[in-house]
Parts: C-alpha cells; structure tokens; sequence
C-alpha cells in the first residue's frame, strides 16, 4: 500500500526562503558609507576664507605685470566681451591698440587665454571689478594675505618660471623669464583651503611695453604709463617707489568715468560674490622643468566664443601667438 504525503502548507515554505536569505545574505559597509573618522581631540578646525579672499584667491598668484592689467580689466567687462570676440573673429594682434576699449583690456588681449577665462566667467569678474572699484584696498590687501599664507606654507617660492620677493611687508611676484610670461593655472579653492597646492603654469606668452601697469601695494593702487621702470637691463627688478609721488614718467590710474551702485561690500554689509571662476585651461608647464625642457600640452582657448571662428582661426598663445606677437611688436 503507497502512503501519501501530506503537502507543505505554503506558510512554511516561505519562512523557510526568508530564513535562508538571512543566513546567506550579510550586509557589508563599504568604505564610502562609512562614516569620516572624527578630528582627534583639539585640532584647529579648518581657516574659512572669507567672501573677499575667495573672491581674489584665483588671481592672488599672478606675476604682477599681469595682475595689475586683469584687476582694471575687470571693471569694464563689456569690452573684456568684446575682446574676446574680435581675437575669434580676426585675431590680428597688430591691430589691438587701435580697438575702442580700455588700455588695460587692449594690453591684456595680448593673451588670449586670460581674455576667454575671463569671458567665461562674467559673473566673477564683474564681481571683482566691482569689489576693485568700491575699495582698491580692501582687494589688493585681500591678495597680500593670500600671498603671505602661500610664502608662509612653502607653496609660494621663487623658480624658473617666477620671482616672488618681500619689501616693506608686501609679497610681490615678477616674471621669471626676461623675455617671457608665465600665467599660473592653479584651482584656488583647492591651492588656498583645500590642502592641494597643486599648480601649473600656462605660457611663455611675449611681454612688452603693453605691461605698463603696476601695483602699488603699500599705497594700494595702480600705476601706469610704462615699463621701463620695473623691466630693463635683460632683467626685471622690484620697483622702489615712496607710495606718494608717481615713478617717473607714470601716473595713477584713472578709474572708469561711468557710475556704478555700489555694492554690500562698500556699504559695510557682508557680500556673496557668487561662484568662483573655473581654473583656466591651456597649455601648461610644470615649475619642476627646467626653462630649456619645458613640456606643453596645447588646448584650444577660443572654444564656445561668442564669434564664429575662421577657417584660419588664432592658435594656442602658449605656441604661435608668441611668434606672432614678437613680429607685430
């Protein structure tokens, strides 16, 4: 005689899956659900920028020659604008100083690069222009701190490529190479706050009379007419000025004549400058090569312009435009 089974009622089946899965199955936390080991027991917590200093912060390392000529610039961004559409359109750097812009945007159109970040950028730089009309000192001694942080921590140094030096407390920064301009490419958030002091250095770009600005950092200023004064000899040098009388054959720089509003800043309220500028792209070279063994990576610096390009558009500053500008001036 064949016994039958009786069948499993299904509530036993399923207590029995559901005990299996939790046999089998262990939950792992991975390294990125973890969370971050806790600062050990009095550490200093991280410095803060403030809303000035993060403003600068992707500037504060530029040769000085080229960061007299960008905070100007900045004041009048329409024609940063419209520099950058002529270098797409036409690119004849011959024919710079006949443009109707301001001095300072004519001489910095010699390098492209900077123009096109800038552009791309509006929102930063009619920030910083903004914050440089309102209050030249509170900018420039904004850039000094920064500076004197990078000198203090062992970023900022003298090489190849650039001469950082102290005079009456101010830290300055001068090309490294007679006859050539390094632009330092560098994510300020990252280099100043973030523990990474990684930098490169986009160029040579020419140098030139064009480079007629200078700032006066005790007397938190510009000055401009020429350059003889700080570049002669085969060599550039410190100029040594009483920060009361103009250097010979220079004047102070005459502010944009047009009205502004002021903003939060000048009016002694806390300011929000919006989004830092991204870190510019081109050809770069690291300070760790020697000036003979330099080694570039060209990038294109005229994409997204607001012109359409030519067939024959201006190549990378960092190769043919230096070239060029050497035969043009």
């Amino acid at each position: 005689m064949t016994s039958r089974r009786s069948p499993v009622p299904a509530f036993v089946i399923a207590a029995a899956a559901l005990l299996q899965g939790c046999i089998e199955y262990v939950p792992v936390q991975t390294a990125a659900q973890q969370p971050p080991p806790p600062a050990p027991p009095g550490a200093p917590a991280a410095a803060q920028p403030s809303p000035l200093e993060r403003l600068v912060g992707p500037i504060a390392l530029y040769p000085d020659p080229l960061l007299a000529l960008v905070l100007p610039a900045s004041t009048v961004p329409s024609d940063i604008s419209a520099a950058r559409a002529y270098l797409v359109q036409y690119g004849d750097l011959s024919r710079l100083d006949s443009q109707p812009w301001d001095p300072s945007v004519r001489a910095l159109a010699r390098y492209p690069s900077v123009i096109q970040w800038l552009d791309e950028n509006q929102e930063w730089t009619r920030a910083l222009g903004q914050a440089f009309l309102d209050s030249p000192r509170d900018v420039m001694d904004a850039i000094q701190r920064l500076r004197r942080e990078a000198v203090a921590s062992g970023a900022l140094a003298s090489n190849f490529l650039q001469q950082e030096y102290s005079e009456d407390g101010q830290t300055g920064i001068l090309p490294g190479q007679a006859d050539g301009l390094y632009v330092p490419v560098y994510d300020s958030d990252a280099y100043f706050w973030g523990g990474n002091a990684e930098i490169t250095y986009s160029g040579p770009y020419p140098v030139g009379p064009w480079l007629s600005y200078w700032p006066d950092w005790i007397g938190f200023g510009l000055w401009t007419g020429g350059w003889d004064y700080w570049h002669g000899g085969g060599t550039w040098h410190p100029p040594h000025v009483d920060h009361r009388h103009p250097p010979p054959g220079m004047h102070p720089w005459p502010q944009p004549v047009h009205p502004r509003k002021p903003t939060e800043a000048a009016a002694g309220r806390s300011q929000n400058y919006g989004p830092a500028p991204h870190p510019m792209r081109g050809a770069t070279v690291s300070a760790g090569h020697s000036a003979g063994a330099s080694h570039f990576a060209p990038a294109s610096h005229f994409e997204g312009s607001h012109a359409s390009a030519p067939a024959s558009a201006p190549a990378s500053p960092s190769s043919s435009t230096s070239s060029q500008d050497s035969k043009n001036h």
